[in-house]
């Protein structure tokens, strides 16, 4: 049905069109803050941001995220309806409400009021936002003001008058191609000329309707001219003339003009139609065909048109159209589906009987498209024409189709339809436009499931139990070829669901029931050759290429390449790349390829390269089911397939994978599980500095291709721990663990919904900062620190193997001198008393005495010599007691009154050999001269012990007849006191006077290097 108005050439509207769109919905159910849209914009990233009546939302394809006001949070969007949304600076958004202006900072994803000029509109009705690019933000303000914020200045200008009434409702702003502004008023149109010339008017003028017309919206085709949506429908603005027409979009339906419908939206699709949005629906206008389509709810179909009040459209770089509604949501059409030719039952496209199912399909002579259905049901579709014609069986009527599900259709060259039902054939008559039946099943039983129309003419018909039939349309004879044959080569075609004809003339048979081998009818010799190989079982479809390899299309084994000249099988399956094993039909384009449909999509195949490139139902085709045969190539090259969801009618040639580059995003970053702030920037690369204690973290990113994004696939790598690309996937998250510090790359990149590689590479730079442990100078430290230590060691050792080494000496000294001297004068005294016993007896006793003293001293210095070097005797408390022994021994023997005190706790510590020795010989010198020189009664020892400075103290006093320390002559044991002291770093402080006794005091440090 069609009606024919005019604009300056004949325009046509009508309600059909090839190819039906459908449309997803997103709503409240998905996630959507509220269902009336009210603004769509795609911002500088590639996410889509949805503007309600409550609320702003960021989609990218797979997940909304919802921005809502909340009372208790400063940092949320304003209430009320989102009536614009713009860019802003680097990383934020203009957000322009019935409430106020806000802005969303991207870094922080919070949102701030304006600040500086801005704050003066930022409680002010704002609405349409927009950037001309030029460093200036252009802002409708209470309905009738424009604004123009400088952002690099700061500064706000007013632009008026922008009509000749300033209180004029402005309702729409728009940027030319050449960036020039256009604002759609009450009172028409105004173009902005700058700042000294100000603004250009033009009333948008009907004379019919003998008023002017108030513009909604603007839009500009490719010639300059402008496309105005209004109150009353839609305009054309021709501006070398500066004359405006109407442009019909409806036809009178309960007495007003659909076409007087107030349009709101207006967008370019890519194919130079345009698209509109009005309040009874979304239309389509062919500027080149002057054709309009009109989609609009159907409360029967689920992917039509949710709502057929629209507010606004956007359509995205990756050919999608989105349509936002009131009260319906968002709508999503993907255009590149358009190119497969999807056609199933709808009000713009009615099938007969309401049914998607498409179980044949055949082209005729005159280009007629003929759809078999289930229940007899059959349209014939003239596209020249947009004509649907349906034809049924009518129980009355025996010139109408025979009852059953259709089988198959064929025709000839002249113009004859053949239909094969389940049971009965169809001959169909384009002059009377009728049927007439014909019973070729003989058998009650029998079903035909399927017909093919040879070069000779004769209808070749395969049943599922009975053999095939050879028809002669002519004369009317049939021929059987199966069991019960005389010839007994037949008895092996018990059922065929194929037929074909090589270019030999031999007609091949794909066996079904019974046996379901492949066969071959010498159609010169009328014998039959059978293959029982596994790839030629259940053939539902059969292409014979030019070097006459035979593909075969099976049920279970995919497709396989058969040479009957040699019996050389090339099978090809799921493994090969085949979406299914199950193929239902085969056809070839004019490129070398076959064109395989199957029970999980419809796959294209080189014959040359031996690629599938399969696509599925996000692609456009009618599902993922297809029937067996249901296929036909139309002679102007186009392909038809059939399945259970209607048919796809398409041109090999247009089905080009998708060139677009869609932005590749990371949309979160979490360190150890929390989210953190990462910044969008246009740069590559971005700088994130973590701590060693944050080395567990993730990303997630997406491809923003909204095409079908379930397909877009991804890779990444993470530089500095695997430098590969991971295989591609369409996981859209990638974490890390436990990485050491250091410099890392994150990168991701990934596919367009064809899967096609985006050259957009998403990166993040990431420094993991190590432990002050893990740091260079740190390690340095210890290094030096370990190195110190065991230097110290080796000196301590080497210190002490020097002691041991003095020690040793010193005792060697000793032995030598004192021990060496004391028994060569034992020796002296021996042979001088063995002389004198005899001659002089008394001078030999006095000799043996003196014997006997250097005996007993000799004993006294092994004794010392030997507690020295004695381990056993280390401690503080074994040399006080060593000292109390000698004075006991010492000073009681000479008959001496003493007094020794000595403290009543002594501390564990250990003393070195050759302290203990050096201090106890100095101690031992002291009270010998005590016993030897002093005369005195009495004498008092005193020893300490200074813990907390580790000095060890003893003093010794007698009242004995005491020296002049100044004139009295040094001697052997002063000299020996003194050196020894030196080597303990001792202090010895002598005390004395003639006549008034001596007193002895020594200090030694511990801590002391000896």
């Amino acid at each position: 049905m069609s009606v024919v108005l005019m604009l300056s050439s004949q325009v046509s509207f009508v309600y059909s069109q090839p190819s039906d769109l459908q449309f997803e919905h997103i709503t409240t159910y998905n996630g959507l803050s509220q269902d009336i849209v009210n603004h769509l914009f795609r911002d500088k990233f590639g996410f889509l941001w949805i503007g309600t009546e409550d609320g702003l939302n960021r989609y990218d394809g797979y997940t909304i995220k919802t921005y809502k006001n909340n009372p208790g949070d400063s940092s949320s969007l304003s209430r009320g309806a989102v009536l614009g949304i713009c860019d802003y600076s680097d990383d934020g958004l203009l957000v322009a409400m019935e409430t106020g202006l806000n802005v969303y900072d991207r870094v922080g994803d919070i949102f701030v009021r304006p600040k500086g000029a801005l704050e003066s509109v930022a409680q002010s009705y704002c609405y349409m936002p927009t950037d001309d690019h030029k460093g200036h933000y252009w802002l409708i303000v209470g309905g009738n003001k424009l604004l123009r914020y400088d952002l690099h200045e700061d500064r706000i200008t007013v632009m008026e008058p922008i009509t000749g009434s300033r209180s004029s409702k402005l309702n729409s702003m728009f940027l030319d191609r050449s960036d020039s502004l256009w604002i759609a008023t009450d009172s028409g149109v105004a173009l902005f000329l700058g700042d000294s010339l100000g603004f250009q008017h033009f009333q948008i003028l009907d004379p019919q309707l003998h008023t002017a017309i108030a513009p909604y919206y603007i839009t500009e085709d490719s010639r300059g001219d402008l496309w105005i949506g209004t109150s009353s429908g839609l305009y054309l603005f021709r501006r070398g003339t500066r004359t405006s027409a109407f442009v019909p979009l409806g036809i009178p339906v309960s007495g007003r003009f659909l076409d007087r419908d107030p349009i709101g939206a207006l967008k370019w699709d890519r194919r130079q139609r345009l698209w509109v949005g009005g309040f009874s629906g979304l239309y389509c206008f062919d500027v080149q065909r002057h054709t309009a389509v009109q989609y609009v709810n159907n409360t029967d179909d689920k992917t039509s048109l949710s709502n057929n009040r629209v507010y606004d459209l956007h359509i995205d770089p990756s050919d999608v159209l989105w349509v936002g509604t009131w009260r319906g949501g968002l709508n999503k059409t993907d255009f590149k589906k358009e190119r497969f030719g999807h056609i199933r039952h709808s009000s713009n496209t009615p099938f007969a009987g309401k049914s998607n199912d498409v179980s044949t399909v055949y082209e005729d002579i005159h280009g007629n498209v003929w759809l078999g259905g289930n229940n007899s049901n059959v349209t014939q579709i003239t596209f020249s024409s947009n004509e649907y014609k349906h034809f049924s069986h009518n129980a009355r009527n025996n010139r109408s189709i025979s009852t059953g599900d259709l089988a198959c259709i064929v025709g000839d060259s002249t113009g004859v339809v053949w239909l094969a039902t389940n049971s009965m054939l169809n001959k169909y008559d384009p002059k009377t436009e009728s049927f007439s039946r014909i019973d070729v099943l003989p058998h009650e039983f029998r079903s035909m499931l399927t017909i093919f129309l040879d070069r000779s003419g004769f209808l070749w018909i395969g049943t599922d139990a009975f053999g095939v039939e050879r028809y002669d349309p002519k004369s009317g004879i049939i021929v059987y070829f199966g069991p019960g044959s005389s010839d007994t080569s037949y008895h092996r075609i018990i059922s065929s669901w194929s037929l074909f004809q090589d270019t030999q003339g031999d007609i091949w048979m794909g066996g079904w029931q019974g046996n379901n081998n492949l066969h071959r009818l010498d159609t010169k010799t009328g014998r039959v050759v059978s293959y029982s190989q596994p790839q030629l079982h259940s053939v539902r479809s059969m292409y014979e290429d030019d070097a006459h390899n035979l593909w075969v299309g099976t049920w279970g084994a995919g497709i396989s390449r058969f040479t009957p000249s040699t019996g050389e099988i090339r099978q090809f399956t799921e493994y090969s790349g085949l979406p299914n094993n199950f193929v239902k039909a085969i056809l070839p384009d004019d490129r070398g390829n076959l064109w395989v449909s199957t029970e999980r999509g419809l796959s294209r195949f080189s014959i040359r390269d031996e690629t599938f490139r399969n696509f599925d139902i996000h692609d456009g085709i009618q599902g993922n089911l297809f029937y067996s045969g249901s296929c036909w190539k139309g002679h102007d090259g186009r392909l038809y397939f059939g399945g259970e969801n209607g048919l796809n009618a398409f041109y090999p040639d247009s089905i080009k994978d998708e060139e677009y580059n869609p932005p590749v995003v990371i949309t979160a970053f979490r360190v150890v599980d929390q989210p953190r702030a990462l910044r969008q920037k246009t740069s590559p690369e971005r700088q994130i500095v973590l701590s060693y204690e944050e080395n567990i973290f993730s990303f997630d990113f997406v491809s923003l291709d909204y095409s079908a994004p379930e397909k877009n696939q991804y890779s990444y790598k993470l530089e500095g721990f695997n430098n590969n690309w991971s295989e591609p996937g369409t996981r859209r998250y990638a974490s890390y663990t436990h990485l050491d510090p250091g410099e890392y790359i994150f990168s991701v990149k990934g596919t367009n919904s064809d899967g096609g590689w985006s050259t957009d590479i998403a990166s993040v730079h990431i420094t993991i900062l190590p432990a002050y442990w893990q740091t260079w100078w740190f390690r340095s430290g210890i290094m030096v620190l370990v190195i110190s230590i065991l230097y110290g060691l080796f000196r301590y050792r080497l210190n002490k193997l020097l002691e041991i080494e003095r020690t040793r000496s010193a005792i060697a000294t000793d032995l030598h001198d004192d021990i060496g001297a004391s028994l060569t004068s034992i020796a002296l005294f021996s042979d001088l008393a063995r002389k004198e016993i005899t001659s002089n007896p008394s001078q030999a006793t006095e000799r043996l005495q003196r014997i006997a003293e250097s005996s007993r001293t000799l004993l006294d210095k092994m004794n010392d010599i030997v507690w020295s070097i004695n381990p056993e005797n280390d401690s503080l408390e074994d040399t006080f007691l060593r000292i109390k022994e000698l004075a006991v021994g010492m000073l009681g023997a000479k008959g001496i009154e003493y007094r020794i005190v000595i403290p009543p706790k002594i501390p564990d510590v250990k003393l070195p050999m050759s302290v203990r020795r050096n201090l106890f010989l100095i101690y031992k010198e002291i009270v010998h001269n005590i016993v030897k020189h002093s005369q005195s009664t009495k004498a008092e020892i005193t020893v300490g012990f200074e813990s907390a400075q580790s000095i060890l103290t003893i003093h010794v006093s007698d009242n004995g007849k005491g020296f002049d320390p100044v004139t009295a002559k040094r001697g052997y044991g002063l000299n020996n006191i003194e050196k020894r002291a030196d080597l303990l770093h001792a202090k010895v402080q002598f005390t004395s006077a003639a006549g008034s006794g001596s007193a002895v005091h020594i200090v030694v440090p511990l801590k002391s290097p000896v």
